[in-house]
């Protein structure tokens, strides 16, 4: 979406989650784990609490002559489950002259060459999946996520790899697990997060590796607290992270602090760290730069709360402490695109609140920087705006689906893999002319959830869509039906992630499209990192 796949990592693909879902009799609805920062103080802002359940009766003890009958919620009836997918399935010469392709098919990474070629890539241990490959600026490197086989609800960091265009054998960057990952956008340089070793909540040293390929990394510590959360560069090569620190205690010598949030940077070339925007009482989670490099776009988190449903996405210059508030939507980098061209200065926002991804009030925004002004694109009524994504001519895709019916808030759609087939099948692209009105677009198959636009600096006049588990690639310039060139991608025909929630292009990385930014697994952490769910 907007070539900026992840939601925050540990934010990726989603393999493991659709094998486990994948013909399941029941499929549990869980609850994000809870931040392990210290509550905030009685004067912080928080978001109103959901109300209280009603009050229940206590149970009578019946006669002795009734039998007691448990009542189990059941699952919600819904369309069967799809067939398994296939073998994978490659169109070798409707690809080929199209540059380098990778893509994730049932956790196994795979590279379909300019040439019309398709390899595995070998390296990560047997077992697990492979997830969020993405291509260096100049296109020689390929990184990805490998993701260890799951203990239950137990996930194992993510361990990051390379490999050389050309090649199959990729190389583990350091020994240590990751949270996320991003190449710059100007020159082949890998910036990524390291994971939290220790599992208790204490404060711990966090750190940023920085690794040119062909050279050992070179970490850089960013302070001490919760952990880094999400990292981007900017257009001229700086690394923006957030963090969170835990409160202080008074000591001696020292006044108690509350704790608080922090927006920071690094000079990956000097390993200086400069702290941007810092609030306390409150989490702020990083959308990305401006497309011009001039400010910051994030999430704020009122009292370390629970931000699944959506909170508020600010901009703020840099060098201001001046937020400027300017819509509501889910958090992470996932939900947003930010346009390639520094010219523009555009983001598109996946705007609305609430967790499942058919909630009613979704929409496609678009907002001007630095002013911060948004307005929605309309859609038909019943239905709502997802997965905005730049074109090259500076229009913008965007696919329609329905938030009404069997969706939305009234219908009885659950998140097994027929419902989530059936809501896929609502799914329509469209694109919108620079100033223009937004259109169908005839040459995107039917159910189309996502598509990655080539680069306008690129030699490739393209789009890939995704659509039924598989890649397509069409032509704008000629009209013509797109083409089936890979599948499947994922372990089921219909993967359901978050809440109906999918990160549907973090399973593919196209030479041809500009250089995505932040790459992580937080989707499937998120779904299956938590003990305690719970059935409708």
């Amino acid at each position: 979406m907007g070539g900026v796949p992840g939601r925050a990592v540990p934010w990726a693909a989603l393999g493991v989650l659709m094998a486990l879902t994948a013909g399941a009799a029941t499929l549990e609805v869980v609850t994000a784990p809870a931040s392990p920062l210290p509550a905030a103080a009685a004067g912080a802002r928080h978001r109103p609490e959901p109300p209280s359940p009603p009050s229940v009766s206590p149970v009578r003890t019946p006669p002795a002559t009734v039998t007691p009958v448990t009542v189990v919620p059941a699952v919600p009836p819904g369309p069967p489950n799809p067939a398994p997918p296939g073998p994978l399935s490659v169109d070798a010469a409707a690809w080929a002259g199209h540059g380098d392709l990778a893509f994730v098919s049932s956790g196994q990474l795979e590279v379909l060459s300019d040439a019309g070629t398709v390899t595995a890539v070998t390296g990560p241990p047997p077992g697990g999946f492979d997830s969020n490959p993405a291509w260096s600026s100049d296109g020689r490197w390929l990184a990805f996520l490998h993701t260890g086989p799951p203990n239950g609800f137990a996930i194992p960091a993510a361990t990051l790899w390379l490999v050389q265009a050309g090649s199959t054998g990729a190389v583990r960057v350091g020994t240590s697990g990751v949270t996320t990952y991003a190449w710059s956008p100007v020159t082949p340089v890998l910036g990524f997060a390291l994971a939290n070793s220790s599992a208790t909540a204490a404060p711990m040293p966090e750190y940023i590796g920085i690794e040119q390929p062909g050279g050992a990394p070179r970490l850089i510590e960013v302070g001490t607290g919760a952990g880094i959360g999400d990292i981007a560069w900017s257009p001229g090569g700086q690394l923006g992270f957030d963090d969170s620190q835990f409160a202080r205690p008074a000591t001696p010598t020292a006044a108690a602090s509350p704790p608080y949030g922090r927006i920071g940077t690094v000079d990956p070339a000097k390993g200086t760290v400069t702290t941007a925007l810092q609030l306390t009482e409150t989490e702020l989670r990083l959308g990305g730069w401006w497309p011009d490099g001039g400010g910051f776009l994030f999430w704020e988190d009122p009292g370390f709360a629970e931000a699944a449903d959506g909170e508020v996405l600010y901009s703020v210059a840099v060098g201001s402490t001046q937020p400027v508030a300017m819509t509501k939507s889910l958090v992470g980098s996932t939900w947003i695109s930010l346009n390639p061209d520094p010219g523009r200065n555009l983001v598109a926002v996946m705007a609305g609140m609430d967790r499942e991804i058919w909630s009613p009030g979704r929409e496609v925004d678009v907002c001007t920087l630095p002013t911060a002004t948004c307005s929605g694109i309309g859609v038909p009524v019943g239905s709502e705006g997802l997965a905005p994504s730049w074109a090259p001519d500076g229009g913008l895709y965007f696919a329609e689906a329905s938030n009404s019916g069997p969706f939305g808030p009234t219908g009885n759609a659950f998140w097994s893999p027929g419902w989530m087939a059936q809501w896929d099948a609502t799914n329509t692209m469209w694109k919108t002319a620079v100033g223009g009105n937004p259109a169908p677009l005839l040459q995107a198959p039917a159910g189309t959830v996502a598509a990655v636009p080539a680069a306008a600096s690129s030699s490739v006049p393209a789009v890939l869509f995704v659509a039924d588990d598989a890649i397509w690639l069409a032509n704008p310039t000629l009209g013509a039906p797109a083409v089936r060139v890979a599948g499947p991608l994922f372990s089921t025909a219909a993967p359901s992630g978050y809440y109906g929630e999918v990160d549907w292009t973090a399973a593919l990385a196209w030479s041809a499209a500009p250089v995505s930014g932040q790459s992580s697994a937080q989707l499937l952490d998120e779904s299956l990192s938590v003990g305690e769910s719970q059935t409708p």
